[in-house]
């Protein structure tokens, strides 16, 4: 995909479905914000999604934005880096009681500020990547956080993302079952999707009525009856297949997590952690 092409080329449907994401390369300079913040206007209205949500995403990307810049790219006066790769995305996660629109920042520069989680009661220490913008970005959103990843366009190299999730209206919200995906076709996809992001070492294997996918050691997908299942440190997760972009993110950050042996104990932040 064109990294700076028109949103409207991917239909409402598509944008929504959990399968697709929409990225785009973000300009390394004082535009950064600015090209955010139309690309998810374009986008969101394609979805003929409600003006309050799209206001909301609209202004929340802005400060994600606004902070890669000042934070990563360089603040007024400095020289804008521009051999740092930014970019944004767009996608649907099917999990919880609602659908959300996911949002997510990533720059291609791994080390953060400080370690400790982003919260609102950490005066002093608001992430300090972000200044007051997330206090911003976490009032207005159900979730958000930060995690390590993979980028998108062009070539796959590590780096970070911050981001946040807003409900969908309950019309949009209501997650289908795959049925046109069996376990096999499945692990197809998703082994793909990782190959797509840089991680090219995964073992796909059919049993029978179920595929397993061996992603790195300690990481293993079963793919079984409409859903992805995995377990870390004792925590079972099971997603629908039609979650396959939100699904292939997670297991993307759980690799580079343990790649960089230092997986936190928790990859995001809500109001209902406080």
């Amino acid at each position: 995909m064109n990294p700076l092409a028109e949103p409207a080329s991917m239909t409402g449907v598509e944008i929504a479905d959990g399968r697709h994401c929409l990225a785009w390369a973000l300009p390394g300079d004082g535009t950064c914000a600015l090209a955010a913040r139309r690309l998810t206007t374009q986008a969101l209205r394609a979805m003929r999604l409600p003006d309050d949500l799209v206001d909301d995403a609209v202004l929340a990307v802005g400060e994600l934005a606004a902070n890669v810049y000042r934070h990563v790219l360089g603040a007024p006066g400095d020289r804008p880096r521009r051999d740092i790769a930014t970019e944004l995305w767009l996608y649907r996660r099917l999990g919880g009681p609602h659908g959300q629109i996911v949002c997510k920042v990533f720059d291609a520069q791994r080390q953060w500020s400080h370690h400790r989680g982003p919260r609102s009661d950490d005066t002093g220490d608001d992430l300090q990547e972000s200044g007051r913008g997330l206090l911003l970005v976490e009032a207005i959103s159900s979730e958000w956080g930060r995690h390590p990843t993979r980028s998108r366009v062009g070539w796959s190299i590590p780096g970070k993302a911050v981001w946040f999730a807003l409900p969908l209206p309950p019309a949009l919200a209501i997650a289908h079952p795959a049925a046109d995906l069996s376990p096999a076709n499945a692990a197809h996809r998703l082994r793909s999707a990782l190959h797509d992001r840089g991680i090219t070492n995964v073992i796909h294997r059919d049993t029978g009525d179920q595929s397993v996918l061996s992603v790195r050691h300690g990481l293993t997908v079963w793919c079984r009856g409409e859903h992805f299942t995995w377990t870390i440190d004792g925590d079972r997760t099971s997603r629908p297949f039609d979650d396959l972009t939100d699904v292939a993110e997670q297991l993307v950050r759980l690799h580079e997590e343990m790649a960089d042996h230092r997986r936190p104990p928790a990859c995001g932040w809500s109001r209902s952690d406080e």
